[in-house]
């Protein structure tokens, strides 16, 4: 099959963000383009050909997240987010705003493979905007 999506997958360095890699490798349509430490540090090998998906493991302590993903989605629309969270807390700081999906940090690993894939599917998504207080994250 030939790869039709391409990712990006951002988070800190380690086994968690490794797994994600891993995960979302394991789709066979989707490519990752490039794994980074930050949304600043992605931005400077960014081009709108680079992903069309950007896998966010939201760090709560970066209060530069949201500006960053203001900045991408002002200059790549179409591209699809996926935010990891690690509590509803986030939600509720608005630090989740424009993103496709929310999705806890302790998902399976089948939910996850699920609910990407169901993502990169649907054309087009609409993103989410904050306060998304309504949002039901399990």
């Amino acid at each position: 099959m030939e790869t039709s999506v391409r990712a990006i997958v951002i988070g800190k360095p380690g086994h968690y963000r490794d797994s994600l890699a891993e995960l979302l490798a394991s789709i066979p349509q989707l490519e990752i383009t490039l794994v980074a430490d930050s949304l600043q540090s992605a931005l400077h090998s960014f081009s709108p050909l680079a992903a069309d998906l950007l896998l966010l493991e939201n760090d709560p302590a970066d209060r530069s997240t949201e500006t960053t993903l203001d900045i991408i989605r002002s200059n790549y629309p179409a591209i699809k987010v996926v935010s990891m969270i690690d509590s509803v807390r986030q939600i509720q700081s608005n630090q989740i705003g424009g993103v496709n999906l929310v999705l806890p940090k302790n998902i399976s690993a089948g939910d996850f493979l699920r609910a990407v894939r169901r993502l990169i599917a649907y054309h087009p998504l609409p993103r989410l905007s904050t306060p998304c207080s309504n949002l039901l994250v399990r």
